[in-house]
């Protein structure tokens, strides 16, 4: 836990809720927005990525088809400076192999992964499968499960007796001989399964009033029965073979190469499918989470090793809070609440500050939460990205440092944004873990930079958090007005397909401008929807609206749900920016039902 010292903060989210208070705060839930609207958009926010309108390759990268809709190429790999162009392949290569692991923190090691950490987040190994590029997307290798009677020991002694030279004079024909011949495909870990309470017709779809809402929201409940995932019986018999963590029970998948579950977006997916009235499905996609809780004390970012030092935003308490909603089951909530309190240790004890807030008329330390993984290494499932991006840096120490920050984004969930740059223009400058996400100013909320002792004060979605999450006095109704000016000066709200990011123009980056994400648009709708002002109620239905005609449009043309959208675009449009190419996220229709 760090100690720091800051200036100001309101009193209006110092506030600790008892669970005997847990029945009135659900009956204080604001339920006005109409149902058309407010299934709907759940559903596009559940929905996951594919291989529908996305280009077909094979995992090494070689075309199969093209069935990508006219939407334009999205820029790939757009981290990697043009300066680095320059870099033969040998340099590069020298580059990834340089030591990053001695003296370091890993992303798992012997204590979490003792039996598959010398593969998947350390070693010459992946060096060598990220310095020749074996695949165009660096999460392929770390995804992929040893061979049966294989282990990681085994695997490195192979390795290190067949290429006793330096990573340069490998070649990248035999660095595939040798993972074809040790390693399984990715994917094949997991099998396809039925969704016990899954029906074609439900309740609340039928009651979608206007028919091309109806005729969308049908199809994207279909979708359901593609993304439902079980774990094979070896995952948990032999776990050391797979960079996969084991559940008990079947989920749903955000899709793409995604190939496991993910944290925070496991919200959105157990809301819609509370809204498809799956609730048997959801209730499964809670106890998993609460299994890994138990297991490891937190919810890692998603459900791979190479997670394991790195979370994201802390929804679990909210799933099991919309699930009660809709089931009332009382006896759920008595047994996640231990569960509940066990995450909070874990953000409390390694995710938080003490800052001292100092004024005229006020002296006192409040305790605060950060996205701060411990981890100092290129991200296993972004290796070659990470080292390439570091490049510049010149002594180890710097290098540690951006990869802690590098990877405390990737815990936020935006990665990567200029939120989190100090110029706000270039990924160089990221210092995540120097920011603390707070409300430093009673007219918005802002996040306070550690360094500089200040507040950013420029648009981003997650200025109207506190809003969603109700943490403000609720007879202050003025002040979700004040927050919501805010951002209407901020342009945020003029355009035509959504909410963006941020209003940050030269990044570059997939969580900033033109680019909008389901669960921030959400986030915002519902937060204006719950306050008690008339007129933002009906400025979140307007929102809800321009963000489904936006998911319903790009629908119709490409025949799937996408992770983000440029919402200068009134026809919907595909984003670009980001580390992979723009994914078919089908579990994106949740945000719509």
């Amino acid at each position: 836990m760090r100690q720091r010292r800051a200036r100001t903060l309101p009193d209006y989210c110092r506030k600790t809720v008892k669970a005997e208070n847990f029945s009135s705060i659900l009956e204080k839930r604001i339920n006005g927005a109409p149902a058309d609207l407010h299934v709907l958009l759940l559903l596009t926010t559940t929905v996951i990525p594919g291989t529908v309108g996305r280009p077909q390759k094979d995992p090494r990268g070689n075309d199969i088809i093209d069935e990508r809709a006219d939407f334009g190429t999205p820029e790939h790999d757009n981290r990697v400076h043009t300066e680095l162009t320059e870099l033969t392949n040998r340099d590069i290569a020298r580059l990834i192999g340089a030591d990053y692991f001695n003296g370091s923190v890993l992303p798992c090691d012997n204590e979490t992964a003792p039996g598959q950490w010398m593969v998947y987040c350390s070693g010459r190994l992946l060096q060598t499968v990220m310095a020749v590029k074996l695949y165009p997307d660096s999460k392929t290798f770390v995804d992929q499960p040893m061979k049966v009677n294989q282990t990681g020991e085994l695997i490195m002694d192979h390795f290190e007796r067949r290429f006793p030279v330096p990573i340069e004079e490998i070649s990248k024909k035999d660095v595939a001989e040798f993972v074809d011949e040790f390693f399984d495909k990715e994917g094949n870990e997991l099998d396809v399964c039925n969704l016990p309470d899954w029906k074609p017709i439900t309740e609340k779809l039928t009651q979608i009033q206007d028919d091309h809402y109806q005729a969308f929201a049908q199809r994207l409940h279909f979708i359901w029965i593609q993304l439902c995932r079980q774990m094979k019986p070896e995952v948990k018999e032999d776990p050391s073979r797979f960079s996969l963590i084991y559940v008990p029970h079947q989920f749903i998948l955000p899709g793409g190469r995604f190939r496991e579950f993910y944290y925070w977006d496991a919200y959105w997916i157990v809301k819609g499918l509370i809204a498809s009235e799956l609730y048997s499905t959801a209730r499964m996609m809670i106890l998993n989470f609460a299994h890994i809780i138990e297991t490891y004390g937190f919810v890692p970012n998603g459900g791979r090793v190479y997670y394991l030092r790195r979370s994201q935003p802390p929804f679990f308490a909210p799933m099991v809070y919309e699930y009660y909603l809709a089931t009332q089951d009382v006896q759920l909530v008595i047994d996640m609440i231990p569960v509940i309190e066990k995450e909070y240790v874990f953000w409390s004890q390694r995710r938080s500050v003490n800052i001292t807030l100092e004024s005229q008329d006020l002296n006192e330390t409040v305790h605060m939460f950060q996205y701060h993984t411990e981890a100092e290494t290129p991200r296993p499932e972004s290796f070659r990205e990470d080292v390439l991006s570091a490049e510049h840096f010149t002594t180890k120490s710097r290098k540690r440092q951006f990869f802690k920050d590098i990877g405390s984004a990737a815990e936020s969930g935006w990665d990567f944004s200029s939120r989190w740059f100090e110029d706000h223009k270039n990924l160089s400058t990221i210092e995540t873990t120097n920011i603390v996400p707070v409300d430093l100013n009673a007219k918005g909320w802002y996040d306070y930079n550690l360094r500089t002792g200040a507040h950013n004060t420029d648009f981003f979605p997650s200025n109207a958090a506190p809003l969603f999450a109700q943490c403000y006095d609720p007879l202050n109704s003025q002040l979700a007005v004040d927050v919501y000016n805010q951002m209407e000066a901020s342009g945020a709200f003029g355009m035509s397909g959504g909410i963006p990011t941020s209003m940050h123009k030269e990044t570059q980056q997939q969580w900033d401008y033109p680019n909008g994400w389901s669960p921030l648009n959400h986030m915002i709708i519902e937060g204006l929807r719950k306050s008690i002002n008339p007129t933002l109620q009906q400025k979140a239905f307007v929102l809800a609206e321009k963000w489904l005609e936006t998911n319903m449009q790009t629908f119709n043309v490409s025949n799937a749900m996408w992770e983000k959208y440029n919402v200068q675009e009134p026809q919907g449009k595909l984003a670009t920016g980001g580390e992979y190419e723009v994914q078919n996220f089908k579990h994106r229709k949740s945000h719509f039902f």
